[in-house]
């Protein structure tokens, strides 16, 4: 049911069910998840309706995967001290579940992948750990469009954009309905690394693909995934910040440090362009946003 996109009418039809089936575990998973949709996301009550989900059927990958997630949200929403003290720990532990009880579940080994990529050690990160979660993806799944995001993450981290690249174009490949959204990502992380030239080729193609980027509530489409670059570049441009991912902090404030803006033209017409794929995309709100940034970048400061 929320698979559908339809959030509002899935929202009210699932608290209808609970309402005459309270006890109802699917139920509670997809309100969870529909929850997590929104912007910003319902974490809180989300992790209420997906705890329950996973007492009542503990053997439900799935059930752990969101609810990881879910906490997830929360981890970035809290101080230090809440952080080391709960949802860090949590995150890790149902990552790990979803694993276990699904060997095959994609998503969830991408998530695990991800989390152990970029954790510290001190709360069961570690690069050795994140590789095999990327060897077991390989073996299991093989030629796969996560598999090759996995792969793009992992050669983001070591500052290999060119390889990230085509790992984001054999996605691109695998997956022609989401073509778009495979140059639109690699575009942002270019952008993010300064290097412009390159940006503009993934945007032009994001454009001639055809399609959507960013559907609204696409945490509920089949594969779903977060890619940890793309959303910190995507930050990174809209606030005009650095944001560290890999510092030791769990607190999202001490991962940002603002910075200065000047007036950058060639980013500014780049932006244009993300402006008119969030337009054709159908997200007014989203293509004004980048249109006010690129203005910003694109005017002269007044002389004094």
């Amino acid at each position: 049911m929320a698979d559908q996109l339809d959030t509002p009418g899935a929202h009210k039809a699932l608290v209808q069910i609970l309402a005459a089936t309270p006890n109802n575990p699917e139920a509670h998973y997809h309100l969870g998840r529909v929850l997590l949709s929104y912007d910003p996301p319902g974490y809180e009550e989300a992790i209420k309706h997906l705890e329950f989900a996973v007492g009542q059927e503990p053997a439900e990958s799935n059930y752990h995967l969101w609810l990881a997630r879910a906490w997830g949200m929360k981890l970035e929403n809290s101080n230090v001290i809440a952080a080391a003290l709960g949802p860090v720990w949590r995150v890790k532990k149902h990552f790990e579940e979803a694993v276990r009880l699904d060997p095959s579940n994609e998503a969830a080994r991408v998530d695990l992948f991800q989390y152990y990529l970029f954790a510290p050690e001190v709360v069961g990160g570690g690069r050795e750990k994140a590789l095999a979660q990327l060897q077991a993806l390989y073996t299991g799944a093989g030629d796969s469009p996560l598999a090759h995001t996995a792969q793009a993450i992992l050669a983001v981290k070591d500052s290999d954009l060119a390889t990230a690249s085509i790992e984001y174009e054999r996605v691109a490949q695998l997956l022609p309905s989401q073509a778009a959204q495979a140059h639109f990502q690699m575009g942002f992380i270019y952008l993010s690394a300064g290097q412009y030239d390159a940006a503009g080729k993934s945007f032009r193609r994001a454009l001639d693909a055809g399609g959507i980027v960013e559907p609204r509530h696409q945490v509920l489409l089949p594969g779903y995934v977060r890619n940890v670059f793309f959303e910190k570049a995507k930050y990174e441009i809209e606030h005009n910040v650095r944001v560290a991912i890999d510092s030791q902090s769990l607190s999202r404030e001490a991962r940002i440090t603002k910075r200065e803006e000047k007036p950058n033209p060639i980013l500014g017409r780049l932006l244009e362009a993300v402006a008119a794929l969030y337009e054709r995309s159908g997200q007014p709100k989203l293509s004004a946003l980048y249109s006010i940034r690129a203005k910003q970048l694109i005017a002269e400061k007044p002389k004094p």
